[in-house]
């Protein structure tokens, strides 16, 4: 049943928005969760590394921040946002002068990035916002009232517009360090907030420290300044475009129906989905599976082809176009078209090897040779090739006789005579081995078929397991009691037996052969046999040895068997 396998795709695209969603939540690691999968399924994304780098920041994470803005700048060089989150997680790690060049870099891709400047510009302020701060200590107009030097400054007009400028615009402070005047004030600063011989003045009287109406500094100066706004940590990329989105929702509605087995409507909103978005090769898969469920397997299949030109397109993973493949084979199998089937899931391993499709297709092989065999079945050709056979061995052409005979057992393979035939014509070819199995082949379909007991015998004589042979033919007489042909082969592997038991040089290579019989081998692992060989011997208890075999046949029948084969030698 394939609804359960056929699982609905899920697009970076989707991955990358239910990151943002957790991003706007401040779920920061489920956020960088969803980056990652969608990372896995389109690797070349610099805005799925960008936010997840926003991500890593937010949790003070900025090694790997770090990293993920420098693969965003590998990925897009001309982006300014990549330069921005490199740049933050540099700040963060303390590496300023590193940032700064950064964003400086940033800047000459994107001249007019407004971040990038606001950036570049705190991080060259802060080592001047320690001396820009000293001119909003509570102390600066005192020190400006009673000191002798600083006191005439507040009569120059330029003096006191640059001190308000650098108190409205404490970056401006940079312009103003050339002049003495202003080195002096923040040398005196300085000197004061650390205790030295310039230290806190006395309190001086209310006349003596109030300035001159024209050097008094306007008094909206006085008003402290707003804390500067802190570095911004990164958002992610705003959502996705209107269609991008819309699409989105059509597939996640066409997902709902789908698990609702409602195909029609899932394959509307598919459809949708697929016309705002016809880059998303995902849309199309999922669609061919609903098409799959519905049963038009040919509309499936012509998905798959589409969806794997779009990935192809798009340089979609190979996963998915395997998947595409697979989804074709599946389809295919299911209008029975299996060598098709076949072929579209051996064209999926090529394009990601999967222990599944791999199973799957090792069943598919199977399934085939087995319907080709059944198919190439046929009872009344197989009795043609069977006449065929006959004809060639007639003619002395006994590997034609085989090939025939073999076309005959596989149009008809539960047919004994076909086997006894062909193994007739293996012996005419001196191939016993071959010959051998034939003949068990038949008396395992037909245990009454005597002529396959006639073969076994003389292959057995062959072989000169003449013990053998003589049971063979005395099996076949418990069906064929009268046969001639039977009672003369037990006398001919009878005298065949005596004569090799008498040539010492026969005896020694039959005892050899029958030693490596595993029948043989079996037998002589019974410790009856050892005791009753035991007691046989020279010394053993010879009358024990009579009553063990009177009183037990089938260790008699064992040790005859042992006797026959050469195993034991009597005398």
């Amino acid at each position: 049943f394939f609804y359960c396998t056929l699982e609905l795709d899920m697009s970076a695209e989707e991955e990358k928005a239910k990151g943002n969603a957790a991003m706007g939540q401040q779920k920061y690691e489920e956020a960088i969760t969803h980056y990652s999968n969608a990372i896995a399924l389109d690797g070349n994304n610099h805005v799925l590394y960008s936010n997840r780098s926003a991500a890593y920041s937010n949790l003070g994470k900025y090694e790997e921040a770090l990293k993920d803005g420098e693969k965003t700048i590998e990925l897009k060089p001309d982006w300014g946002k990549g330069y921005s989150r490199k740049g933050l997680a540099l700040q963060k790690l303390d590496r300023a002068s590193e940032a700064v060049e950064c964003y400086q870099a940033g800047l000459k891709v994107e001249p007019d990035n407004a971040a990038l400047k606001q950036a570049l510009q705190e991080i060259e302020n802060s080592g001047l916002n320690m001396f820009a701060n000293l001119f909003k200590h509570p102390s600066f107009y005192t020190l400006l009232q009673t000191d002798p030097e600083l006191k005439q400054y507040l009569q120059q007009p330029d003096f006191v517009q640059m001190i308000n400028t650098i108190q409205q615009n404490p970056s401006s402070i940079n312009m103003f360090l050339q002049d003495k005047r202003i080195m002096t004030v923040v040398t005196k600063l300085l000197t004061q907030q650390m205790g030295g011989a310039g230290g806190m003045p006395p309190q001086a009287s209310p006349a003596a420290s109030t300035p001159t109406p024209a050097a008094q500094p306007p008094k909206e100066e006085k008003k402290p300044e707003p804390k500067p706004e802190p570095t911004p940590e990164p958002e992610p990329e705003s959502e996705l475009e209107p269609n991008v989105k819309q699409a989105l929702d059509e597939k996640l509605k066409g997902n709902e129906a789908y698990k609702k087995r409602d195909f029609p409507t899932a394959i509307l909103h598919y459809d949708k989905a697929i016309e705002l978005n016809p880059k998303e090769m995902t849309f199309v898969t999922n669609r061919a599976a609903a098409h799959f469920e519905a049963g038009d397997y040919e509309a499936c299949i012509k998905d798959c082809e589409k969806a794997i030109e779009v990935g192809r397109s798009q340089y979609a993973p190979y996963e998915q176009i395997a998947k595409a493949y697979s989804r074709i084979g599946a389809a295919e199998k299911k209008r029975g078209n299996l060598e098709k089937a076949i072929e579209a899931y051996s064209t999926s391993l090529t394009e990601n090897r999967s222990r599944d499709t791999q199973k799957i297709l090792r069943n598919l092989e199977r399934e085939k040779e087995k319907r080709d065999k059944e198919a190439y079945m046929d009872p009344t050709k197989a009795l043609e090739a069977k006449e065929r056979g006959n004809e060639f061995f007639k003619a002395g052409d006994f590997p034609g006789a085989i090939k025939a005979y073999t076309e005959a057992i596989e149009r008809d393979p539960t047919n004994a005579p076909y086997y006894s035939n062909r193994a007739a014509a293996f012996m005419k070819v001196a191939d016993f081995g071959y010959a051998y199995k034939d003949c068990e082949k038949c008396l395992e379909l037909d245990p009454t078929f005597v002529k396959a007991y006639k073969r076994k015998a003389t292959i057995h004589n062959f072989n000169k397991d003449y013990h053998k042979a003589v049971a063979a033919y005395k099996k076949a007489q418990q069906y064929a009691p009268d046969d001639q042909d039977l009672k003369s082969g037990i006398q001919h592997s009878t005298y065949l037996l005596s004569k090799a038991q008498s040539d010492p040089a026969e005896r020694e290579a039959r005892q050899k052969r029958a030693m490596a019989d595993p029948e043989i081998q079996q037998i002589l692992k019974n410790p009856m046999i050892e005791r009753l060989l035991a007691n046989l011997s020279a010394g053993g208890d010879q009358a024990s040895a009579m009553k063990m075999l009177a009183s037990d046949e089938s260790l008699k029948a064992d040790f005859e068997l042992l006797v026959a084969s050469g195993a034991v030698a009597l005398g």
